[in-house]
């Protein structure tokens, strides 16, 4: 990638139904294919990287196929048929993609099945889960402490649905023309992400629709915000409901009110949340030869056991495999 644009790699371009197939397998993790009736007659699929965990891209299965895939890891896929239509199926998720009227999305830690139809072209959005549970944290001001699961179908005939879909269509095509474009330039990508993310988490079904929609929230009370203050400046200190209420001027039982209302958690629960974040900092950033968990566990004021658990809970996976992913 050039240090001042984006470009489209062009991940496989294959014809005919041996190398068709063999490109599934090798790029897609496929399992059992099995082509259509005439065969494949071409496969072809190209992505734009645009940072911060998400990839823009674009499939075409000439005559279809039908294939398996093992889980893939914490990600989430959204694919935006344009011509043809394609049937999903995740354990006891199934979901139709058809041109012009749906979209479907994928969890990539789920063995996915997929049939792809003659003259398949599709426009996709892969993105990773914390990439997902990051930014709709900063959508709704608080912690998402649980992974992000968006419906399985995104209806896109009409309303921000529709909306949404043009707009991964134009920004695909304005990237994909190559040559010297303001879209593909360096600092116009944290302005792509944002509007594909959000315009995903609007448009879409999931749990924290309902907080997106909601009128703006009145503003924060001063103790809230000084108790909020101490906690992100110094998260790895020993603090209590207590000692925050202290510190803020106000009751216990008047903080938790306001962390319920405006927050939707606790105090502890946000306190946690944070530690959490610094820690999985730490773990992305660190050498595995230098640095144990057990040593970040403990930087950011868990012991070691309950941090486990806690990080599983919000990451999907154990601490120690994101500290050597990172490496």
């Amino acid at each position: 990638m050039a240090e001042e644009e984006v470009t489209v790699v062009d991940v496989v371009d294959a014809h005919g139904t041996d190398e068709g197939c063999a490109a599934l397998v090798e790029q897609m993790g496929a399992q059992r294919v099995q082509p259509g009736p005439g065969g494949l007659r071409r496969v072809r699929m190209r992505v734009v990287p645009l940072g911060g965990g998400v990839v823009l891209g674009a499939g075409e299965v000439s005559k279809g196929c039908v294939f398996s895939t093992a889980p893939a890891g914490a990600m989430v896929a959204v694919e935006v048929a344009l011509r043809g239509a394609m049937r999903v199926t995740q354990s006891d998720r199934a979901a139709v993609a058809t041109a012009g009227r749906t979209a479907v999305t994928m969890d990539g830690e789920r063995e996915l099945r997929m049939e792809r139809g003659s003259a398949d072209v599709s426009r996709g959005l892969v993105l990773s889960v914390p990439a997902l549970a990051l930014h709709l944290e900063r959508l709704v001001g608080a912690p998402v402490a649980r992974p992000v699961v968006l419906d399985p179908v995104l209806g896109i005939a009409s309303g921000r649905g529709a909306e949404w879909a043009a707009c991964l269509e134009a920004v695909w095509q304005r990237l994909s023309h190559g040559g010297e474009s303001l879209y593909g330039h360096r600092l116009m990508l944290p302005l792509l992400r944002e509007q594909l993310l959000t315009g995903l988490l609007l448009a879409s079904g999931h749990r924290w629709r309902g907080q997106l929609d909601r009128p703006e929230a009145p503003a924060r009370p001063a103790y809230l915000r000084v108790a909020l203050d101490v906690i992100n400046a110094h998260p790895e200190q020993a603090h209590t409901p207590a000692s925050l209420a202290e510190l803020a001027g106000t009751s216990v039982r008047t903080l938790h009110w306001a962390f319920r209302t405006h927050l939707d958690t606790t105090p502890i629960g946000y306190l946690r949340e944070v530690r959490l974040q610094r820690a999985h900092r730490d773990l992305l950033d660190a050498d595995p030869t230098r640095t144990t968990v057990a040593a970040v566990a403990c930087r950011w004021g868990f012991t070691p056991s309950r941090f486990a658990t806690h990080y599983h809970h919000r990451y999907g996976q154990p601490p120690s495999r994101t500290l050597h992913a990172g490496s």
